[in-house]
């Protein structure tokens, strides 16, 4: 889909200069704040450990019934999360982060499937193009009609009319990567190719009143069932209404009537392909169908639609290491931002652990009194993630796309569930990692006096 001349490296001193001055900027305004901070600070107070920050009433409390269900433990994990806000807000958004990088990655992948899932199963019902000679009208074509007619290979066949063309709707103008289609028989064109939307699949009839317009097409011309276009192309230029938008993710097609065709231009339609649907899909019969009909000077070539699905879906294979590499990267992201905050908070209430152990609790217990709070914020990450993914992906879809390709617009459940999952699953291996710091708490050294 996409042409990529030879690299060539330049050296672009400006960039590199601003990227560079972005983040010293960034990273030098974290560190004077922090600093600011502690020098506004009495030197015997800074002498001294950290102290937490004083418990309040937070707004769970007010919420009566709810409260008093809850269990001494879930309360001190309510009261820790909301006490450390700063700390709450970082672990969600870094979380968030994590998750909407999965999302789009496995979403980008999804986006991908109609265009051979749909385009070659779903909408194009045909498998095999025939390209006649010369073109004609249908009776100048009754030839191959007539052999199309009696080949029992042959469930369903159609003549078509195809020439380039470019549209205008008010201020919009498509020129090129246009195709329009003359259809010979439209109320067969269902067997040969399923003209329907894309979100509750109508479908949609093809009559003398309008055109049909594809959803990307339609999308960039700012066209609307009702609205009036200008055609033009070879055989000249009409104002047509539009009678519907159908779903379609390759190349963008105008089916109008062959009687509608006539009508606007003029002139009766002269066919320059057929499209065909074959019973028997096997290579052996397609290269005997395929022989057959080349053995005809008058035709001059036979195509399968087959070729352009594997070599879409070879082309579409490479997206396997874009996959990889974005989860890779929120891997990392999830893993900085849980083990830093982990690590701080831990740092922070030490000899609040140290007393647990002093107390009598097991390592496993101690250690709950953090997970539980990491647990409740990778949720919240989680949930946020999911929401900012649908639109990051969204986003990545659409500017990505070609002129003449449109991308599917939907994500599968699946990869929510893939993607919360391997969240989850970086979550947890931070905490493993996080419990042999617990663990090795020396309950002396951390209640020991400061003085």
């Amino acid at each position: 889909m996409y042409y990529i001349g030879d690299i060539t490296l330049v050296v672009n001193v400006p960039s590199i200069v601003i990227g560079i001055a972005a983040a010293v900027v960034c990273t030098t305004a974290v560190s004077v704040i922090v600093c600011m901070r502690s020098l506004h600070t009495k030197p015997a107070t800074a002498m001294r450990p950290k102290a937490p920050k004083p418990g309040k009433r937070i707004v769970l409390e007010k919420i009566t019934p709810f409260w008093k269900r809850l269990s001494f433990n879930s309360k001190l994990t309510a009261r820790n999360l909301l006490r450390y806000k700063s700390r709450l807000f970082m672990t969600v958004i870094g979380v968030a982060g994590c998750t909407a990088l999965i999302v789009a990655a496995f979403g980008l992948l999804n986006s991908f499937d109609p265009l051979t899932i749909d385009q070659f199963e779903t909408i194009y019902k045909y498998n095999t193009v025939i390209v006649p000679e010369d073109s004609g009208t249908e009776s100048e074509l009754e030839y191959l009609t007539d052999t199309a007619e009696n080949d029992a290979d042959i469930s369903a066949y159609m003549l078509m009319m195809q020439e380039e063309a470019s549209v205008v709707c008010g201020s919009n103008v498509k020129d090129g990567d246009t195709t329009l289609v003359a259809v010979q028989s439209p109320e067969n064109l269902p067997e040969i190719i399923s003209l329907h939307t894309r979100r509750d699949g109508t479908e949609l009839s093809l009559t003398d009143e309008g055109v049909l317009l594809n959803e990307k097409l339609a999308d960039e011309l700012d066209a609307e069932v009702g609205d009036m276009i200008e055609l033009s192309s070879d055989s000249g230029t009409a104002e047509v209404k539009v009678t519907g938008i159908y779903e379609q993710y390759l190349y963008n097609y105008v089916y109008m009537t062959a009687d509608l065709y006539s009508e606007l231009y003029g002139s009766e339609a002269c066919y320059n392909t057929m499209d065909v649907k074959l019973s028997d899909t096997s290579e052996e019969a397609k290269s005997a169908f395929s022989s057959e009909y080349l053995d005809d000077s008058r035709i001059t070539a036979v195509t399968f639609i087959d070729s352009s699905l594997e070599d879409f879906e070879n082309m579409l294979s490479s997206l396997d290491l874009v996959v990889i590499v974005m989860i890779i990267c929120a891997a990392a992201l999830a893993f900085v931002v849980l083990y830093n905050l982990t690590n701080i908070n831990i740092a922070e209430r030490v000899r609040e652990i140290a007393t647990f152990k002093v107390l009598g609790f097991h390592n496993g217990e101690t250690s709950s009194f953090i997970y539980r709070e990491n647990i409740v914020l990778t949720i919240l990450g989680i949930a946020a993630g999911l929401i900012l993914g649908n639109f990051l992906t969204g986003f990545i879809v659409q500017t990505v796309e070609v002129d003449n390709v449109m991308f599917g617009r939907d994500i599968y459940f699946t990869s929510y569930l893939c993607a919360a999952g391997l969240t989850a699953l970086f979550a947890l291996i931070v905490n493993a990692v996080m419990s042999i710091k617990i663990k090795s708490v020396n309950m002396v050294e951390s209640l020991k006096s400061v003085e």
